[in-house]
């Protein structure tokens, strides 16, 4: 099922209404499975498809309300959808910064994946648009709030009381009717290979509550002398079940060069007197992940470059964060060892075969690839699905492209081939190098971003890729 938000959003914010009942906030009113209360004096529009439109006194922002059918399948893959029709029905161009998504739940126990944007549309205006799906059960309904710059600016406040007081009902499934679930991955052909995760549940990160952590105490006061600070997860808790590393390496003012470790305790907190000089102190993360024992570099919550020299004689106070994605601190954007995510190296089998490579034989197309994570995230964290897309022609070339910055965990991968308009046909795809003369049929592959071992760093992971 393609889960449908009512109305399609065509025009120009500033050319919104049509000659239709015109109300004004502040009633509480219902769309779909939501109720909510527009602020007060907004002008709302409410069509008879559902979709309600709420424009600010000076007409420069919006919040749209679109409620959408029951669902119970993959939010990311409704949310994919959704955001897309947005941004075709506002007659976006691009997007400028931003459009990356999140997920989580609300204050209110809902569902959500939310993005946020700075959008040029065709005519060059700029608008910053926050967007975002929210599920209750199986009710579903979009939320999109956006303006331009200075008016989503202003606006800002009122849009957060707005959505802190909508709410959406959670609709129960009928007796003997079932609810249509989205699109999955087709089974896989009788080719693939063994490991092409048949016994694992493609809906496994969606069946597996995230962990639950416990919020990590305040980090320590600073002290002449005294090197502490506090180690978390992305989410602020404790760490558990997890080896907790400190390394301080360094010359004391005396002329002596010297080595150790600080004990971590069980909340993530550690302090030592050091002597007076200058110090390298490193965080590392020791854990198991589904068999792997893996080793990792923490991230420094001052965002001073790793490894770069702090005097002790003021004290210091270091505190690191377990991130499995984003850019290390002062690292060079365009390396993927400057990431805490892992990357992924495609290429084309036929590389050698000129006219019968994939850019010989399908000019202009892209090729699109979908990672799905299998189970939790390293971190305990629910992972979404990582779309890589790249033209046909950077797959052709002995340079190999790379994307970086992936979450570490282990996902299944499917690939296709986009034209230029539209549609998709599959590609098969192998983990590793295969032979052009017989590479036979692999419609998905496991793939897993995690280091190999606790001495072995993480590397990139190749694609190959064939009709």
């Amino acid at each position: 099922m393609q889960p449908r938000f009512a109305g399609a959003v065509a025009c120009s914010i500033f050319a919104l209404f049509l000659a239709t009942a015109i109300a004004r906030g502040a009633d509480a009113m219902r769309a779909g499975d939501s109720t909510f209360t527009p602020p007060d004096g907004w002008a709302v529009q409410a069509q008879k498809d559902g979709l309600v439109r709420i424009v600010s006194p000076d007409g420069n922002a919006m919040i749209l309300v679109m409620p959408g059918n029951p669902f119970e399948g993959d939010l990311s893959e409704a949310f994919d959808k959704t955001w897309a029709t947005l941004r075709q029905g506002l007659k976006i161009d691009k997007v400028v910064s931003g459009g990356e998504a999140e997920s989580g739940k609300t204050e209110g126990g809902f569902e959500f994946v939310s993005t946020e944007a700075t959008l040029r549309d065709a005519g060059g205006n700029p608008y910053t648009c926050r967007y975002m799906v929210l599920r209750n059960g199986t009710s579903l309904c979009g939320m999109a709030y956006l303006g331009t710059p200075k008016a989503f600016k202003e606006f800002d406040a009122t849009y957060d009381k707005f959505a802190g007081g909508f709410d959406l009902a959670k609709r129960k499934r009928q007796p003997g009717k079932s609810v249509p679930a989205a699109p999955r991955r087709p089974a896989a052909d009788a080719g693939d290979a063994p490991e092409a995760v048949e016994n694992k549940p493609e809906d496994a990160a969606d069946a597996a509550p995230a962990k639950k952590g416990k919020p990590a105490p305040e980090p320590p006061a600073l002290e002449p002398g005294v090197v502490a600070g506090r180690i978390t997860d992305a989410r602020g808790n404790i760490i558990e079940d997890a080896r907790l590393i400190v390394q301080v390496s360094g010359t004391s003012l005396a002329g002596q060069r010297t080595n150790f470790d600080i004990e971590v305790d069980e909340n993530g907190l550690f302090s030592q007197e050091v002597p007076d000089g200058l110090w390298r102190i490193y965080g590392f993360l020791e854990k198991e992940y589904n068999g792997h024992k893996f080793r990792v570099p923490l991230d420094p919550e001052d965002k001073r470059e790793i490894g770069s020299t702090q005097g002790a004689k003021k004290g210091v106070v270091k505190n690191f964060v377990w991130r499995i994605a984003g850019l290390k601190p002062k690292e060079d954007k365009s390396l993927y060892t400057s990431y805490y995510g892992g990357a992924v190296e495609l290429t084309d089998v036929q590389i050698y075969n000129e006219g019968r490579r994939l850019v010989d034989r399908h000019p202009g197309t892209k090729v699109v690839i979908t990672l799905k994570p299998r189970g939790l995230l390293m971190d305990g964290s629910q992972g979404r699905p990582v779309n890589i897309e790249t033209d046909v022609a950077a797959v052709a070339g002995f340079s190999k492209p790379t994307f970086p910055d992936i979450p570490l965990g282990e996902y299944v991968a499917t690939a296709k081939m986009v034209g230029p308009g539209g549609g998709g046909a599959p590609l098969n795809l192998a983990v590793g190098f295969v032979r052009f003369d017989a590479p036979g049929v692999s419609r998905s592959a496991p793939v897993s971003f995690v280091p190999p071992s606790a001495a072995e760093s993480l590397k990139p992971v190749t694609l190959s890729l064939w009709e």
